[in-house]
Order: structure tokens, then sequence, then C-alpha cells
């Protein structure tokens, strides 16, 4: 396990929630992209051997699968279980987060091409 990642996740599940305070759009879109990162930096938090680049295309895809998944009504399903469902699987498909989810996941891809991890 990497440490920098096990002390990012709860920061970024903390500034995740308190983004969803901002108005309008822009709470949608950066609580939406700090999500991707969320899933970015887990992946490469529990996987060890896995590289930045890697995680950034898993968690890209995972969000992007999921969102098109939206367009059933699973996730909906899903989320009526538990409050804390929604946050993971969300509701209902939003077109703006398909670009959101890769804006959240090219700063630590930019960061990684900087620097050897």
């Amino acid at each position: 396990m990497r440490w920098k990642g096990l002390v990012a996740i709860p920061v970024l599940v903390g500034i995740g929630l308190l983004s969803q305070k901002l108005p309008g759009m822009l709470g949608e879109v950066v609580s939406t992209a700090l999500y991707a990162t969320l899933v970015q930096v887990g992946l490469w938090t529990v996987v060890p051997r896995l590289k930045i680049s890697s995680a950034t295309w898993i968690s890209l895809l995972w969000c992007w699968g999921l969102e098109l998944c939206q367009l059933t009504t699973i996730p909906r399903d899903i989320s009526a279980l538990h409050p804390l469902l929604r946050l993971i699987f969300g509701t209902s498909f939003d077109a703006k987060d398909l670009p959101a989810y890769l804006l959240g996941v090219l700063p630590l891809w930019g960061w990684s091409r900087s620097v050897d991890t």
C-alpha cells in the first residue's frame, strides 16, 4: 500500500462531500471529477504494482461505464438500498459527467508523467 494514497483518500472524500455545496453546475462538476480522482487514487493505493497510467485508464473506464449503466435502472435500484451506495453508484445518467471524469483523472496522471512513481 502506498502511504500517500492513504492520506489522500480521506482528504478527497471530505473535499468531494464539501464540493457538493458549491453552487449549481460548479458543484456537480467538481464533485464528479473528484469521484474519478478518488477511484484512481484508491486503485493506485490498494494495488501496489499498478502504475498511475493504468489506474487512470481503469478508473476512467469504471466511471464512464457506471455513468452509461445509469441509462438503466440498476444503479438507481442499488442506490435506493443505502445513502452511501448513492454516492458510489449515482441515480441517473448525465452527459456532462463524462468529461468531468476525464478532468478528475488528469491531474494525477499529469503529475505521474513528471515524476518517477
